[in-house]
């Protein structure tokens, strides 16, 4: 939201007192994170009082909306699509115009795209005991594909890598349609990606799911572990949430999150949320504050270590 509930690359908006009122995202439009912001916007509108514009501002991983929200004057009427693409690309590129934790006020997290590991139906690893004792016993030998250098995929592989202490071979593609078609045929062993898209091939019998990224084990999918359970302290979640810029007056920012917090809890925002594979996941205030810290302190660490340049 850029400038009112104006869509950015990553969600610019305008204030809710402003008719213009928008939001931004970080990519561009039909992806998961625009269709979940618009809608919040959508719901948040009749609450707000004002009609909501989302402006996409995509390039540079979110960057050029975060840059765009985090110049802009600090009184509600911009806000942007946050999440943890914000410091992902901050990471890939520190020398720019905007500080995930020092540029923002988290306002609040709504929406999460949960993520998994997937594997070719024939590969020997039958479950994920069986992929991490094939890693450990060879080093090197197996494969994973990503989405492309630097994208949350590549990042949370890389995370796994040193949770688990494993050695396995990166191959980016350009884009994750390109990868699941090489899984599939088996040019590469591996892949992490929102589960929402492979599932189809998950049911149709071509691809498997050995685990889930979230800290837990989620409902729709009850007999797929969580990933943490074989690796302890391993999380990796694809969020979204809204941020205005540093100094926007705290009751504003309080105002937003409290509509949020009731906006997502509407059995027909939940609905919608889920249609588009997204899972509802309040979290605002301080807790919020202390997440976007700590994942940008991670993975600043984790590109530095892997040497992760962005394409």
């Amino acid at each position: 939201m850029k400038a009112g509930w104006r869509k950015s690359s990553c969600t610019g908006a305008h204030s809710p007192r402003d008719p213009r009122s928008a939001s931004g995202t970080p990519g561009s439009a039909g992806g998961p994170a625009d269709i979940g912001l618009r809608i919040l916007a959508d719901a948040l509108g009749p609450r707000l009082g004002t009609s909501l514009v989302v402006e996409n501002r995509p390039g540079a991983s979110g960057a050029i909306a975060s840059e765009a929200v985090a110049g802009a004057a600090p009184d509600g009427t911009t806000l942007l699509l946050a999440g943890n693409h914000v410091s992902i690309a901050h990471a890939l590129a520190p020398s720019g115009r905007y500080e995930p934790v020092r540029s923002f006020a988290p306002v609040a997290r709504f929406a999460a795209l949960p993520s998994g590991l997937f594997v070719q139906a024939g590969s020997q690893a039958a479950t994920l005991d069986d992929l991490l004792a094939q890693a450990r016993a060879r080093p090197d030998a197996l494969t994973y594909a990503s989405g492309g250098n630097g994208t949350p995929s590549h990042i949370a592989m890389e995370l796994l890598k040193r949770r688990a202490g494993l050695a396995i071979r990166h191959i980016p593609y350009k884009g994750t349609p390109p990868a699941v078609t090489d899984l599939i045929g088996g040019q590469v062993d591996l892949l992490f990606t929102s589960i929402a898209g492979p599932m189809a091939q998950v049911r149709s019998g071509r691809l498997r799911l050995l685990g889930v990224s979230s800290p837990r084990r989620l409902a729709s999918l009850p007999d797929v572990p969580a990933i943490a359970e074989k690796v302890p302290g391993y999380e990796f979640e694809t969020w979204f949430g809204i941020a205005a810029p540093r100094g926007t007056p705290a009751p504003v920012v309080s105002r937003i999150a409290a509509e949020i917090g009731t906006a997502v809890q509407e059995p027909p925002v939940v609905r919608r949320l889920e249609e588009a594979g997204l899972a509802t996941a309040f979290q605002s205030g301080a807790a919020l504050e202390s997440r976007v810290a700590e994942e940008t302190e991670l993975y600043a660490r984790i590109v530095r270590e892997a040497n992760i340049r962005a394409e």
